[in-house]
Parts: structure tokens; sequence; C-alpha cells
């Protein structure tokens, strides 16, 4: 469920960009770059999912009907959860990614930087839906904790001459943060919907 949300909301991300055509002087400018995507998957990505694993079990568990073994892996509950995700994830990181337009390395910055907060949010989204308290596992807070401040590092340092990116300023932060509460809440009520809709829990 996170892998495959935060996975193809990149895909449509860059997808979306192309057909768009965001331009600076006449310039075509994506919003992420290759060595943005490959840090993505490699460094932030790695740690959270991996903590997932040790996810207290939800209560009730055992409570609910056996799955039926005929059943898709990737239940309709589940599909139209990442499909809903990745396209939200990709309508705010490109409206951030516009807003932010007046040059290029600003404007990827910030889709780049949000794409890992927000990816930081999904977590907490499913986790909610699992009736999972937000410190109810210390490895993924741990995990998190050092996916943003590898981050900082990233934007902070000399790296960042390294991965095309700049310092981001507190406005810049205040305008990821709100967007991440705005894709929370709204993660919370499609999940929300969409289970209602399916029938379906997982």
């Amino acid at each position: 469920n996170y892998l495959l949300s935060c996975n193809l909301a990149e895909v449509l991300i860059i997808f979306i960009a192309i057909l768009i055509g965001f331009k600076i002087n006449n310039e075509i400018v994506i919003p992420l770059i290759a060595i943005h995507l490959l840090w993505i998957n490699l460094v932030t990505d790695g740690l959270p999912a991996l903590a997932l694993g040790v996810d207290p079990v939800m209560k009730g568990v055992m409570e609910r009907k056996p799955r039926d073994p005929d059943e898709a892996i990737i239940s309709r509950n589940l599909g139209w959860n990442i499909l809903f995700i990745g396209v939200l994830l990709t309508i705010v990181i490109l409206a951030l990614f516009w807003y932010n337009l007046e040059t290029a390395i600003k404007a990827q910055t910030i889709a780049f930087t949000a794409l890992v907060v927000f990816e930081m949010v999904r977590l907490q989204v499913i986790r909610q839906q699992y009736g999972l308290g937000m410190f109810s596992n210390k490895w993924l807070l741990l995990a998190i904790f050092v996916s943003i401040g590898l981050q900082f590092l990233l934007l902070y340092t000399f790296l960042s001459g390294y991965f095309g990116v700049v310092a981001l300023t507190l406005l810049d932060w205040l305008e990821i943060i709100i967007a991440g509460l705005a894709v929370f809440l709204l993660g919370i009520v499609g999940g929300s919907l969409i289970r209602k809709r399916t029938k379906q829990f997982d």
C-alpha cells in the first residue's frame, strides 16, 4: 500500500508534468530529476518501509472473517486507495511546483522535499486506517526522524550541489506543511469513503 501508492505518484508526477510542459525561458522543466527519484527510493523510502514490518497487530484482527483465498492480492479497496493517494499526491506536488516556478531549481527542490514529507504523511494515513496510534511503533518513528533528518542534511550542506537542490526558507516549509496537512485529511476522508464503497477493509 505504502510503496505502490508513493511510486505511482512519482510516475504520474513525471508523466503529467511532461504532458503539461512546464516551461521557464522556453525550456521544459520537470519537477523531479533522476537523482531525486533515486534518493527517495533508496534512502527515504527504505527505512520506513522496513519499520512497517514490525508494526503492532491491529485490535480485533482475530475477529475478522478469513480472507477469501481466491481474492486478488490487491483487493478493490487497496487498489482504489493506491490510485486515490497516487493521484492526490500528484495533484498537490504539481500545484506546489507550478506555484514556485520562478526558478527551476527552487521549484524542483520544493517538489522533491514535499514528496519526501508527503510519503511520511502517507504512512500515518495508512496506520490510522488500521487503528494504529502514531506512537505505537518506535522503530517507525525513528525511521521517519532519520529520513527527514537526511533530507535536511541534503538541503543544508555541501550535498545540495550534487543533488541540484537549494536551501528552503521557513515560508517554503510552511507551504509544504500546510499541503501535507491537506494530504493527511483528504487521505483519511478518501480512504473512509473507499472503504464504505467497496465494503472492504484491507
